[in-house]
């Protein structure tokens, strides 16, 4: 398994404490009162299942996946037919030709 590439210092730890912090009241299924609702972690360049899921929702992960695209195929293959898969990621696009003069 390759190194997170922010590192691992407790300055990393703490932003992403924040971070999640931040995020959770959109993403914290059990204060919606949803009890159909499972989630899953693990390794998603490993995952497998027997059982089909309905959907498949991923944030800010495929930017930092070797092979995304493989990882998107075999999520969606454990997906349902008619069942949805949503990924939330960031667009670099934009500041990578706003900060292109910017020396490295």
């Amino acid at each position: 398994m390759s190194e997170y590439l922010l590192g691992n210092t407790d300055g990393e730890h703490e932003r992403l404490i924040r971070q999640a912090a931040r995020l959770a009241p959109i993403t914290d299924a059990s204060e919606a009162g949803l009890h159909n609702v499972r989630f899953v972690e693990g390794d998603v360049t490993r995952f497998s299942s027997e059982t089909l899921f309905d959907a498949a929702v991923g944030r800010f992960i495929l930017q930092f996946l070797p092979d995304p695209v493989a990882v998107l195929r075999s999520v969606s293959a454990l997906v349902r037919p008619g069942g949805a898969v949503a990924f939330q990621e960031n667009s670099w696009g934009p500041f990578v030709l706003f900060s292109a003069h910017l020396p490295l």
